[in-house]
């Protein structure tokens, strides 16, 4: 994956949460979040999941840069709400659809996986 894919706004559309007693999916109007790359390596996301439906893991705002390193997507956090506080290094490991209008991101915290998927909008 490249970079220059990345570019752009995206929508959340859905999050599958796994762990090792169950699976859950949330899709809007219950789940919304943006998420932005810019050409000079800028990420920006806001994600907002009831606490209810995701033990609060989820929900916040960060900014800073991103890096691709073949199928994970790097985001380092320049200023973040909990749980994404300043200097966390977020590894995800990421696929683009041929299409590049759908990426998933996937987000190991414990022994619970969160799998974000997103739609282009801009």
């Amino acid at each position: 994956m490249r970079f220059a894919d990345l570019i752009g706004t995206w929508t959340l559309h859905r999050i599958e949460i796994t762990g090792a007693t169950e699976a859950r999916i949330l899709v809007q109007p219950s789940v919304s979040g943006i998420l932005r790359y810019t050409a000079d390596g800028q990420v920006w996301v806001i994600l907002h999941v009831p606490d209810h439906q995701s033990d609060g893991l989820l929900s916040g705002a960060y900014t800073g840069t991103v890096t691709v390193d073949a199928d994970t997507v790097i985001h380092h956090v320049s200023v973040g709400t909990t749980p994404f506080g300043e200097g966390s290094v977020l590894a995800r490991t990421a696929d683009l659809s041929a299409d590049r209008t759908e990426l998933g991101l996937s987000a190991p915290t414990g022994d619970v996986t969160a799998r974000l998927h997103w739609q282009r909008t801009a």
